[in-house]
């Protein structure tokens, strides 16, 4: 199961994401300030830009965006082969 993944930040209550371009819902942090979120919805064969900001509580205290991360997700293994060995 594939999952995005951030270093704990102390204090941080939940996470919002955006998936090429679109926002998705907040998601609560992990105990330590950590972020995990499950990245199984995402379509094989299709290119994604992520990027995750940090909220420390409901009154608005928020860190800017982070860096994209930009992946494929592949379609399937490919340059399967069977190798003997000598």
């Amino acid at each position: 199961m594939p999952r995005l993944v951030c270093d704990p930040q102390e204090g941080v209550k939940y996470y919002e994401i955006e998936v090429n371009g679109t926002l998705a819902t907040g998601f609560p942090a992990n105990g330590d300030g950590s972020a995990s979120y499950s990245l199984d919805s995402l379509t094989p064969g299709v290119s994604y830009e992520l990027r995750l900001r940090a909220f420390w509580d409901e009154g608005g205290g928020k860190s800017l965006w982070s860096d994209p991360l930009t992946f494929g997700v592949p379609l399937a293994p490919t340059g399967l082969k069977v190798v003997w060995d000598d």
